[in-house]
């Protein structure tokens, strides 16, 4: 944690405009989340609050609490974040202030990358800036970079929405990169969250250990694939839509994934404003399983809101 705040302390004298808490929270492990209007599926919430009361608006719940804490589940305000969901409405009121104020990430342009001016000034940018700074990360392949635990592309582009047909198979390396990073381990989990599931703007791929809950995924996805490669299963974890295939070798996920989405098994696709359809609302894990076999499960609720990440890490 002390090496995490003097970094973001030197990154502020590159860019006065980037916030150094929101640049070392964008290095820092299992941030997702953790800032904003974030929804959660019902694994995460399970013995805290019900997932069904996810309806409070939280910037109408933090001008209640003032600079203390909200939850987004019940609107009710705390003292101190004795829990991992509560919201910060100090950090939400500094980032509406920049005009960093909508969706879950505090963003300025929902539709724009974090090249955009406007953007760049936002906390769920910082992965986007720490990728340009050197001191910041380390590694990675061609157009690819390392921040951390996280995997990112050098080129912008704004997340799981920012995936369209047009653009898949551009994008598929930050997948090849990110299973090299851990050199295909069964250990690990492989991660991009949909929107409305995340704290960053820029797309990653998060790279972390499976806990015991992911072992029993990983159990789970053996017995559905069978360990035969080459057909997408129901997998019936986590989501509304969870689909699952096997593969010899890791192919080209977004590609895979987006032909998938295309015939209708995740639900409505997300439309941008140029009218192209979207993987906004589809979560993409990449797991090792049967030997050394890479399986894609593509997971979503048809709105973006399913993440799956902490209930797998």
């Amino acid at each position: 944690m002390v090496a995490l705040r003097c970094l973001a302390i030197a990154i502020a004298a590159w860019a006065s405009t980037c916030n150094a808490e929101d640049l070392g929270g964008a290095l820092a492990q299992d941030n997702e989340c953790d800032t904003g209007t974030c929804s959660f599926n019902a694994l995460q919430l399970k013995g805290t609050e019900s997932s069904e009361t996810n309806t409070t608006d939280v910037t109408a719940c933090c001008a209640r609490c003032g600079h203390g804490f909200c939850s987004p589940m019940s609107g009710s305000c705390h003292p101190s974040k004795s829990k991992p969901y509560y919201k910060d409405c100090s950090s939400i009121a500094h980032e509406a202030s920049k005009g960093c104020s909508i969706h879950e990430e505090r963003i300025a342009e929902l539709w724009e990358t974090c090249a955009s001016q406007a953007n760049r000034r936002c906390g769920s940018c910082g992965i986007f800036n720490a990728m340009q700074t050197p001191g910041m990360h380390g590694g990675g392949c061609h157009g690819v970079v390392y921040v951390g635990e996280k995997v990112v592309p050098k080129e912008p582009c704004s997340g799981a929405e920012g995936i369209t047909l047009a653009n898949a198979a551009r994008f598929n390396d930050v997948w090849s990169c990110a299973v090299r990073k851990d050199g295909n381990s069964p250990a690990m989990a492989h991660i991009m969250n949909p929107w409305m599931a995340r704290t960053q703007h820029h797309l990653h791929v998060i790279v972390k250990p499976l806990d015991s809950r992911g072992s029993h995924l990983e159990q789970r996805l053996e017995k559905v694939t069978g360990c035969m490669p080459g057909q997408w299963h129901n997998a019936h974890w986590a989501c509304h839509y969870s689909k699952a295939r096997l593969y010899e070798h890791l192919p080209g996920v977004f590609s895979e994934v987006w032909d998938l989405a295309s015939t209708g098994a995740m639900g409505n696709l997300v439309t941008n404003p140029s009218g192209e359809k979207t993987l906004a609302s589809v979560g993409i894990s990449v797991l090792f399983i049967c030997g050394g076999k890479p399986v894609i499960l593509a997971t979503g609720d048809g709105h973006g809101g399913c993440s799956v990440e902490h209930a797998m890490t």
